[in-house]
Protein backbone atom coordinates (compact mmCIF):
# COMPACT_ATOMS: atom_id res chain seq x y z
CA UNK A 1 0.00 0.00 0.00
CA UNK A 2 0.97 3.64 -0.34
CA UNK A 3 2.13 5.90 2.40
CA UNK A 4 0.21 9.11 3.09
CA UNK A 5 2.72 11.22 1.18
CA UNK A 6 2.44 9.16 -2.01
CA UNK A 7 0.68 10.43 -5.12
CA UNK A 8 -1.82 8.17 -6.87
CA UNK A 9 -2.90 8.84 -10.44
CA UNK A 10 -6.01 6.76 -11.17
CA UNK A 11 -6.17 5.80 -14.84
CA UNK A 12 -8.89 3.16 -14.49
CA UNK A 13 -11.46 4.84 -16.71
CA UNK A 14 -9.17 6.90 -18.94
CA UNK A 15 -8.85 6.42 -22.71
CA UNK A 16 -6.20 3.78 -23.46
CA UNK A 17 -6.03 2.94 -19.74
CA UNK A 18 -5.23 -0.71 -20.39
CA UNK A 19 -1.85 0.33 -21.83
CA UNK A 20 -0.93 2.91 -19.17
CA UNK A 21 1.09 0.44 -17.12
CA UNK A 22 3.29 -0.46 -20.06
CA UNK A 23 6.79 0.84 -20.72
CA UNK A 24 5.93 3.67 -23.12
CA UNK A 25 3.33 5.19 -20.80
CA UNK A 26 5.65 4.85 -17.81
CA UNK A 27 8.30 6.69 -19.82
CA UNK A 28 5.84 9.54 -20.54
CA UNK A 29 4.80 9.74 -16.88
CA UNK A 30 8.47 9.91 -15.85
CA UNK A 31 9.34 12.60 -18.38
CA UNK A 32 6.58 14.89 -17.10
CA UNK A 33 7.24 14.08 -13.44
CA UNK A 34 10.91 15.10 -13.83
CA UNK A 35 9.76 18.72 -14.16
CA UNK A 36 8.10 18.63 -10.73
CA UNK A 37 10.75 17.40 -8.28
CA UNK A 38 9.63 16.84 -4.71
CA UNK A 39 9.37 14.19 -2.01
CA UNK A 40 6.29 12.14 -2.95
CA UNK A 41 6.33 8.75 -4.70
CA UNK A 42 4.22 8.47 -7.85
CA UNK A 43 1.88 5.52 -8.34
CA UNK A 44 -0.34 4.72 -11.30
CA UNK A 45 -3.54 2.95 -10.27
CA UNK A 46 -5.46 0.77 -12.74
CA UNK A 47 -8.51 -0.67 -11.00
CA UNK A 48 -7.09 -3.12 -8.41
CA UNK A 49 -3.53 -2.95 -9.70
CA UNK A 50 -0.96 -0.35 -8.72
CA UNK A 51 2.31 0.49 -10.46
CA UNK A 52 5.06 2.58 -8.89
CA UNK A 53 7.00 4.89 -11.18
CA UNK A 54 10.44 4.10 -9.79
CA UNK A 55 13.21 6.63 -9.44
CA UNK A 56 10.94 9.68 -9.44
CA UNK A 57 9.83 11.82 -6.50
CA UNK A 58 7.33 14.58 -7.28
CA UNK A 59 5.87 17.70 -5.69
CA UNK A 60 2.36 16.64 -4.73
CA UNK A 61 1.41 20.21 -3.80
CA UNK A 62 1.90 21.65 -7.29
CA UNK A 63 -1.42 21.96 -9.14
CA UNK A 64 0.41 22.20 -12.48
CA UNK A 65 1.68 18.66 -11.96
CA UNK A 66 -1.88 17.35 -11.63
CA UNK A 67 -3.00 19.41 -14.62
CA UNK A 68 -0.25 17.89 -16.76
CA UNK A 69 -1.01 14.36 -15.57
CA UNK A 70 -4.70 14.90 -16.34
CA UNK A 71 -3.85 16.16 -19.82
CA UNK A 72 -1.56 13.20 -20.42
CA UNK A 73 -4.07 10.60 -19.26
CA UNK A 74 -6.97 12.21 -21.16
CA UNK A 75 -5.22 13.17 -24.41
CA UNK A 76 -2.30 10.75 -24.47
CA UNK A 77 0.65 10.61 -26.83
CA UNK A 78 -0.30 13.74 -28.81
CA UNK A 79 -0.22 15.80 -25.60
CA UNK A 80 3.18 14.33 -24.72
CA UNK A 81 4.59 15.21 -28.16
CA UNK A 82 3.10 18.72 -28.11
CA UNK A 83 4.59 19.28 -24.66
CA UNK A 84 8.01 18.04 -25.79
CA UNK A 85 7.85 20.28 -28.88
CA UNK A 86 6.90 23.36 -26.83
CA UNK A 87 9.63 22.64 -24.28
CA UNK A 88 12.27 22.26 -27.00
CA UNK A 89 11.04 25.39 -28.76
CA UNK A 90 11.20 27.38 -25.52
CA UNK A 91 14.73 26.12 -24.79
CA UNK A 92 15.86 27.07 -28.29
CA UNK A 93 14.27 30.53 -28.20
CA UNK A 94 15.80 31.32 -24.83
CA UNK A 95 19.29 30.12 -25.81
CA UNK A 96 22.12 32.23 -27.17
CA UNK A 97 22.45 30.04 -30.28
CA UNK A 98 19.25 31.12 -31.97
CA UNK A 99 20.66 33.86 -34.18
CA UNK A 100 20.02 33.87 -37.89
CA UNK A 101 22.56 31.86 -39.90
CA UNK A 102 23.26 34.76 -42.30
Amino acid sequence: MCDNDDIKIDVSYKPDSINMAKFWWQFMFKEIAKDYPGYDKLHIVYFDEQYTIKGILVDGNDPKFYEEMTNLTNIGYSYFMERAWNKEKHNYESSEDNEAPF
